[in-house]
């Protein structure tokens, strides 16, 4: 166990010391370096281009279009990962933030523009006496009913195995 004052944990983190002890142990204890695997590096990609797409109208900094403003952010996230991803994840990128960005036009057209108000949101929260949840939410929103959204981008393949939710969003759109 880790020696340290709180235990911190997040959802990866456990769900890593569930699976596998020794790999919990490579990972967060001993922090071995990792191989970057294809669909790490696509999710981070994506994960980028949705970040800088939403932080561009957060507050309203932005009044471009939004086809125009996606544009901008892939082309900058392709500038950071663009050398370590194939042109096939390139372009199943690109079909995901479409699809994505079909959604999001689609809204505002109806007069029903989600609000968001924060992209990787860090958190904490103390779950029991020095035991503390951390993490990042990808993206929360207001929606125009006043509700509160708190997504979590996925981008897995294996559809059956994420209960499709809010909380994995483009995994619903793949």
């Amino acid at each position: 166990m880790e020696n340290i004052k709180d235990l911190r944990l997040s959802v990866s983190k456990t769900k890593t010391f569930l699976d596998c002890k020794a790999k919990y142990k490579f990972n967060y204890i001993e922090k071995l370096p990792k191989k970057d695997w294809d669909f790490h590096i696509l999710g981070k990609f994506c994960h980028k281009v949705l970040e800088d797409f939403h932080n561009a109208y957060i507050n309203n900094v932005s009044l471009k279009p939004y086809n125009i403003e996606m544009g901008i952010a892939y082309k900058a996230a392709l500038a950071e990962y663009g050398d370590k991803m194939t042109p096939e994840m390139k372009k199943e990128c690109w079909d995901i933030i479409d699809k994505y960005l079909q959604i999001v036009s689609k809204d505002k057209k109806n007069n029903l523009p989600a609000n968001v108000i924060a992209c990787e949101k860090p958190f904490e929260l103390a779950v029991a006496d020095k035991v503390i949840l951390n993490g990042m939410i990808d993206r929360v929103q207001i929606d125009a009913d006043n509700v509160i959204h708190v997504c979590d981008y996925k981008t897995l393949k294996i559809k059956n195995s994420y209960k499709a939710t809010s909380f994995n969003y483009l995994h619903m759109l793949m």
